[in-house]
Order: structure tokens, then sequence, then C-alpha cells
């Protein structure tokens, strides 16, 4: 009979003997890349339970006690934004701190154990908004396909191949570092109707009330190109060939839709920046500059 080996594991830094702990295992338990993958899969279990229940319970406080003068519409969401707070900023700082604690940085590299923990972390995160999406938003499916792809690339990184963690995170940084922006800016235009404060963070230069929205439509009159051409005499269209607007003559006919342009301009926001506008469309900002 093989005698039972101590596995070192370099991500989790842990020996576990899987071949004594789980003797039902038989053959399987003697393989070493099997042994290596259980032995990963059984040290993640606690820290994901742990991570998993800590975002529970912030959903769950914010849904029945923190937001629980909100509008049963709007508490769904209102979580969601405050489980996404406990995630997105401090994972930018951890794995800033993982990837800067590496010493053996490379896109291939060796999960460390700092790394695995963050991506504990996150796959906890995505796991219980996924839920969320699925109990509350069953139709919105980019976001559900975005979680769930997500998932993929986290659970693969910490489950299966067990390098490439530094990547991961270099992009969850990238991803996240402006989440506590996009969740302030979601609650606000969730409350600002009712709320003053909020109102002041999603304010339009024209007040909603004297929206004038104009309704679009692909039928009409207007031939720009044709226009230009017609108003311009030859020594001025050669002139204006040769300038940097030269490509626009040899554009082809468009529908040129006003109606949008109009629907824009009246949605602008008031902000402090006066060289580039910024139009608020169904709680997105468009910064035009």
């Amino acid at each position: 009979m093989a005698t039972a080996t101590k596995l070192n594991l370099n991500t989790t830094e842990k020996s576990v003997d899987i071949s004594s702990e789980f003797p039902e295992l038989g053959e399987l338990g003697e393989c070493e890349p099997c042994r290596f993958v259980l032995a990963n899969s059984l040290t993640a279990a606690p820290d994901l339970l742990v991570f998993f229940s800590f975002y529970l319970t912030i959903y769950l406080l914010a849904h029945f006690l923190i937001f629980n003068n909100w509008t049963s519409k709007l508490r769904p969401e209102a979580a969601s934004c405050l489980i996404s707070y406990f995630h997105g900023s401090p994972a930018v700082f951890l794995a800033g701190k993982a990837l800067l604690s590496d010493q053996n940085r490379g896109f291939a590299s060796t999960n460390t154990t700092f790394q695995t923990l963050i991506l504990d972390y996150s796959i906890a995160y995505f796991l219980m908004d996924l839920i969320h999406y699925l109990l509350f938003y069953p139709s919105d499916i980019l976001f559900i396909a975005h979680h769930l792809a997500t998932l993929f690339v986290f659970m693969t990184c910490r489950f299966v191949v067990f390098h490439g963690a530094y990547a991961v995170l270099m992009l969850l940084i990238i991803v996240e570092v402006t989440s506590f922006c996009q969740n302030t800016w979601t609650l606000a235009c969730a409350r600002r109707k009712d709320s003053e404060f909020a109102d002041k963070s999603f304010k339009y230069t024209i007040d909603v009330e004297d929206h004038d929205d104009a309704k679009i439509v692909i039928f009409n009159k207007y031939y720009p190109i044709i226009d230009i051409k017609d108003s311009l005499s030859a020594e001025q269209l050669s002139e204006l060939s040769k300038s940097c607007f030269g490509n626009l003559l040899k554009m082809l006919h468009f529908k040129f839709q006003h109606q949008r342009i109009h629907n824009l301009l009246i949605r602008q926001l008031k902000q402090p920046n006066s060289n580039e506008p910024w139009i608020g469309v169904r709680g997105v900002i468009l910064k035009l500059g």
C-alpha cells in the first residue's frame, strides 16, 4: 500500500493529507494533481463561506433595516449598491497590496496566499450579487451574463489552474476603481425625487418638468452634404476639400436625426467642468470632451 504523502501547497502554504483524511477517495486520493486540486478546494471552502456570509448579512441588513423606508422597488438596488461598496474599493486596495507584495510578478505566476484570499473575497461578492439579479432582475441578461463570465474567470484561476491571479487582480483594480462613484451616482439617481442632497448629485441644466422630448423619425428632407455642395462655389468647395473637413464632402448621404441631438442637449447636467458637456441619460453620465 502506498504511503500517504504530505502535500505542501504553494498557493495556501498549508499541508493537507488528502489520502488519510478522506480514505473513501481510494486511488483518487493517491493522484498528486488530484490531491492538489482537492486540497485547494477544501482550504477555500471556509474562506468562501465566511465571505459569502459577510455579504449576505450586509445585503439583508440593507434590505430590511438600512433602507427599510425606501420603496420596495428601490430597496433591492440599494442593497446591491451597499454590498458593492464593501467589495469595490476594499478589493482595489487589497489587490494592489497583493500585487506589490508578490516577488514573482508575472501574468502566468503562481497564485500567492494573499491573492487567493482576494479571489475568494471577490467570488463571494459576485455569487451574492448574481443571486440578487436572479431574484429581482431575472430579465437583465446583460448583468447576469457579466457575473457568470466573471465567476468563470475567477473560479478557473482559483480552483483549476492556480495561476494567473496577478493578471486577474490587475483587471479587477481597473474595473472596480470607479465603483464607489458609480454606486453613489446610482443611489443619488434613485433618491433624487425625494432627497435634496441626492438631487444635487444629479441636477439637470433644464428642469425635468420643462423637458420637451422630440419624436425621433428617420424620414426627413435634410441632405447635409448636398446642401453644403449647393451652397458653396467651386472655389470654396476646392478650399474646403483641402482643409481638415475635406473628407466630409466624400461622405454618402445619411439621415441626420436632429431630434436625437435635441433630446441629448436638454439632458445636460450642472457640473464643474465648463470644457465639456455632461449628459444624464437614465442615471448614466455621458461625458463629451
